[in-house]
């Protein structure tokens, strides 16, 4: 028949076997010696004192099992705390029309370099004189104004894709700026458009003088 009774230093429950009767046995919850009385202390009906923390950090170590091979049940270890995680990243309409703008600015800057080699051509082909000196500058200026009169369509098609590049590249770049300057959303569409742009104009005018360097042979 087994031995009930209280812990004297924690208050808890105990069983233990009747054949450790008036002898040392270890708390299993506070790990205090506890002397087993000859019979049965603990009353079925009085409730549990609330049960007491033990001081100091707990230990992950499991406790050894008491004397006479009772063994309290396991406790479920307590879960962790979760990391929390920063909210999702919300749409940037600003990034996403820079990035619209910025490929429109790609195609208009394409038209203004065909427009402006078509015209460029027969302006800069065959000048006898020396690039820079004033027979040259002379000559440039009536083929320009040649070019300009026979062909209108050309020089019109040039200076409205001009300005329109110009425009929306100008569109795209405060875009741009904008959704980069934009918190809590995404910033990848603006810093696209704005390296599109940078790219583009360095290429427009980098093509630009090598162009006009091997027409005019300089």
């Amino acid at each position: 028949m087994a031995i009930q009774f209280r812990c004297v230093g924690c208050g808890q429950p105990i069983e233990v076997d009747d054949e450790l009767a008036d002898q040392q046995v270890t708390c299993p919850f506070c790990k205090s010696a506890q002397t087993v009385p000859s019979e049965s202390t603990l009353e079925a009906s009085s409730p549990p004192p609330p049960a007491e923390e033990p001081a100091g950090p707990p230990s992950s170590a499991p406790a050894p099992p008491p004397a006479g091979g009772w063994q309290p049940p396991a406790t479920p270890p307590a879960p962790g705390v979760a990391p929390v995680e920063p909210p999702p990243l919300g749409p940037n309409p600003a990034g996403t029309w820079s990035l619209i703008c910025a490929a429109l600015s790609v195609l208009l800057l394409v038209a203004v370099c065909v427009f402006t080699s078509r015209m460029l051509r027969p302006v800069f082909e065959d000048i006898d004189a020396q690039p820079g000196s004033p027979e040259w500058q002379q000559e440039y200026q009536k083929r320009v104004a040649t070019v300009t009169q026979e062909r209108p369509d050309l020089a019109g098609a040039m200076a409205i894709s001009s300005m329109a590049w110009f425009a929306v590249s100008l569109l795209a770049l405060v875009l741009s700026i904008v959704g980069l300057t934009r918190t809590g959303q995404r910033r990848k569409g603006a810093l696209a458009a704005l390296l599109i742009l940078v790219g583009s104009t360095i290429f427009g005018c980098c093509g630009g003088v090598l162009y006009i360097s091997s027409v005019v042979g300089m």
